[in-house]
């Protein structure tokens, strides 16, 4: 995992959930899409970040870091290897706590029972392709506390890619579910084609949080070709362009 595909991976969930979540919820992830976000050194980085760092993870080999300033508010990002080889971010901020820990699990489905009984009671073919264990707190201190949560992508059906949260004790918290075209209600379809005439979908997806629908997420392609994200409120009334 490398520093620019965290970022993207990031960047795209943000974009798609447009303030819902499926990454922290401390205001470094909630303001992430809004925040300034640079690459610097590893030897740049404040020692009291690093040793925060390093309480968190076993035996660290970090090979990457980003400052990100939001307003007064300043974080740092490192990114690297575990003791297992695993990749893994820590978001800490300035003063030297760590608010969360992702680790990409190398088995996807190597996740507590709950969490895969829950899923497939939801979504019965669901097949998990990737999975990252974050852990969440609002000052983590060893390399197992902290409240769990796990990301999780693979497919419910052939052609159908779905992206989630999924608490430890199994509650579905957001997901990010393709769906078929057609399955969009005529009212999003409507706002969309107002916003973007020439607009192509390529492919559509339907966003949850906490059982609640929140809006429809749709990729495709604009005028020359240009590649557009574009996420659509249920009601219609919201709508955002990402290029």
């Amino acid at each position: 995992m490398t520093g620019d595909d965290t970022g993207s991976r990031r960047e795209a969930l943000l974009g798609m959930l447009a303030g819902g979540g499926l990454v922290a919820t401390s205001w470094l992830a909630e303001s992430r899409s809004s925040a300034a976000e640079k690459e610097v050194e590893l030897a740049k980085v404040p020692k009291v970040v690093i040793e925060a760092a390093n309480q968190v993870v076993s035996e660290p080999k970090w090979i990457w870091a980003s400052k990100i300033i939001d307003g007064d508010k300043t974080a740092y990002e490192l990114d690297g290897t575990d003791a297992l080889k695993r990749d893994v971010t820590v978001l800490v901020t300035a003063d030297g706590k760590a608010v969360e820990c992702e680790t990409e699990l190398k088995v996807a489905s190597r996740v507590p029972e709950g969490v895969l009984k829950s899923v497939h009671a939801k979504w019965p073919k669901f097949t998990p392709t990737e999975t990252h264990q974050i852990r969440r707190g609002e000052n983590l201190q060893t390399h197992r506390d902290g409240d769990y949560v796990y990301d999780m992508r693979g497919t419910i059906a052939k052609g159908r890619d779905i992206q989630m949260q999924v608490s430890s004790t199994g509650v579905i918290l957001e997901s990010v579910v393709e769906i078929l075209l057609e399955k969009v209600p005529p009212v999003v379809m409507a706002a969309l084609k107002k916003e973007r005439p020439k607009f192509e979908v390529g492919t559509a997806y339907e966003m949850e949080e906490e059982k609640a629908l929140i809006g429809y997420h749709f990729e495709g392609k604009g005028p020359k070709g240009r590649d557009f994200t574009i996420s659509v409120s249920p009601d219609g009334k919201q709508v955002e362009v990402l290029e």
